[in-house]
């Protein structure tokens, strides 16, 4: 009987060093706090009557560029330099700090391609999988009875 080589693959995200959730979550509320208030729909109109220069205006608009691209790398760093376990119990820490879900927070905060990103990110990957499954088939389906 010959031996069998069983090789346990491990993904290349490793567990950060020095974890500690409660920080990651404190960076993740602070990034979307203001995401959600700056940007709804990508950007609310700024009201004449708020706005009395011209140079006024230029500044808010570059403080919220600064903002914006600020708020979107922390989320970026904090959620794609974690182990999925760790992005797990970041999610339920943000859930049990805040009363709301982590990932309801990034579908209302964040738009297109880097919603869907950051989404699946924060989502457990037996869940992920299964919508992921699910949408293939739905897809499957709609061809065929197309091409019927």
């Amino acid at each position: 009987i010959a031996a069998i080589e069983i090789k346990i693959a491990r993904g290349t995200i490793k567990d950060k060093a020095n974890f500690k959730v409660e920080e990651d979550v404190a960076a993740l509320r602070k990034a979307m706090e203001g995401l959600g208030k700056l940007m709804s729909n990508h950007y609310q109109p700024i009201s004449e009557k708020h706005v009395k220069h011209l140079s006024v205006l230029v500044s808010l608009f570059c403080v919220v560029l600064f903002f914006i691209g600020t708020t979107e790398k922390t989320l970026i760093e904090v959620l794609t330099q974690r182990s999925n376990a760790q992005r797990q119990l970041i999610a339920k820490a943000y859930e049990k700090g805040t009363g709301r879900k982590l990932v309801a927070d990034l579908e209302g905060d964040t738009h297109g391609d880097f919603e869907d990103l950051l989404v699946a990110l924060v989502t457990p990957p037996a869940v992920y999988d299964c919508h992921e499954v699910i949408k293939a088939i739905k897809v499957r389906l709609c061809v065929q009875l197309s091409a019927a």
